[in-house]
């Protein structure tokens, strides 16, 4: 399932360990039957989080399976089942401080600038959410897809748009 952990940076001890998102049938080690696993094979926390201030930002995807006994599973789920999340945790206590619903699979990976905390989805939208408290601040429809992470220089936002006609880089002015 989807689970941040916090590492010491010296020893690699385990600090903390938090579950976040949608959790169903994810710790079984065998099936009876046909069983539906979230947050699913191709769910979970799949892109790189952010921090900032002692903060981690994480984006998780809810991409539930069915998965059956003795039948070869393949990695990769159906994505876009469910809207995805943006959590925020403290990194000293791994301790989850909000969790915000975003509309779509959350690929876009997380990024911070000032005060708010962005990501964009597979669906094609960016979101940015204000960071202390998750609430949407705005949000723009870019012209595809998005399945790679973006990048900020100044008061500019670079976002992949992998799966639009042309696959193009697009840039935004932050508010």
């Amino acid at each position: 399932g989807a689970v941040v952990v916090g590492l010491d940076p010296t020893s690699g001890d385990l600090l903390w360990s938090t579950p976040v998102g949608h959790h169903e049938n994810d710790d079984l080690t065998e099936l009876a039957g046909p069983t539906v696993v979230a947050p699913g094979t191709f769910g979970g926390i799949i892109t790189p989080p952010a921090t900032a201030d002692g903060i981690v930002y994480a984006a998780v995807i809810d991409a539930p399976v069915t998965l059956e006994p003795n039948a070869t599973a393949y990695f990769g789920a159906q994505p876009g089942q469910f809207d995805g999340q943006v959590v925020e945790l403290d990194a000293t206590t791994g301790e989850l401080r909000w969790e915000a619903t975003v509309p779509g699979d959350p690929f876009g990976a997380t990024t911070v600038v000032n005060d708010l905390v962005l990501t964009a989805t597979l669906q094609g939208t960016i979101v940015a959410l204000d960071r202390e408290t998750g609430e949407l601040v705005w949000r723009e429809t870019a012209p595809g897809g998005i399945n790679g992470w973006m990048s900020v220089a100044g008061d500019l936002l670079v976002v992949p748009v992998g799966s639009g006609r042309p696959a193009q880089v697009v840039a935004y002015r932050l508010p």
